[in-house]
């Protein structure tokens, strides 16, 4: 954005202004993108982040409880005879295990858009067709997101195209680090 004097210009649009027009943005923060110009273009004060903040300490507790409980699910359901290549509880246990998801809150920013954007964005359409679905974890350094989808998305043949092209689709157009999505039946094993 562009400021002459009163006049403020951004793309072909040309705005009169009482005064400067400031944007205050705090770097790294992924809710950015859900912004469009005429929110940011009239705001008179600095942002207060408390509010659009999508990660805090609690983040990181309700995360490791949230494996905590996939683990114990996949460990009960699970056959013993399947090997550790194709199960999901060593990349779980992994997670749980390594400190950088607690010290860094760049991967809890990211864990969190990746909720967000599951819950509001990808769950509805997939419930409206009468299935469902539920993060599992998100693993950095492979860039992958687990997934486990349920109800008529489990036996539909057309899961596979959902998953990889509309869901993967939207992470990754929202979120750069995401590289792959995977689905994970309720035995914990990778489909």
């Amino acid at each position: 954005m562009i400021h002459l004097k009163n006049k403020c210009f951004h793309g072909r649009l040309w705005l009169k202004c009482k005064g400067p027009i400031h944007i205050y943005k705090k770097n790294n923060l992924y809710f950015y993108n859900y912004v469009n110009f005429l929110n940011k273009s009239f705001l008179r004060k600095e942002i207060n982040s408390m509010y659009f903040s999508t990660s805090n300490n609690l983040d990181y507790i309700n995360y490791i409880n949230e494996i905590n409980n996939y683990i114990e699910t996949f460990q009960k359901h699970s056959d013993n005879s399947i090997s550790n290549e194709g199960n999901i509880l060593p990349i779980l246990q992994k997670i749980k295990n390594e400190t950088k998801y607690n010290e860094n809150e760049e991967i809890m920013e990211i864990i969190s858009s990746i909720k967000l954007l599951i819950e509001k964005r990808v769950r509805p359409i997939v419930v409206n067709d009468g299935g469902d679905i539920k993060f599992v974890c998100f693993d950095m350094d492979t860039g992958i997101v687990y997934v486990q989808l349920q109800g008529a998305c489990v036996g539909c043949s057309q899961s596979e195209v959902t998953l990889q092209y509309m869901i993967k689709n939207m992470l990754t157009y929202y979120i750069s680090e995401i590289k792959e999505i995977k689905n994970i039946s309720k035995d914990g094993i990778i489909l």
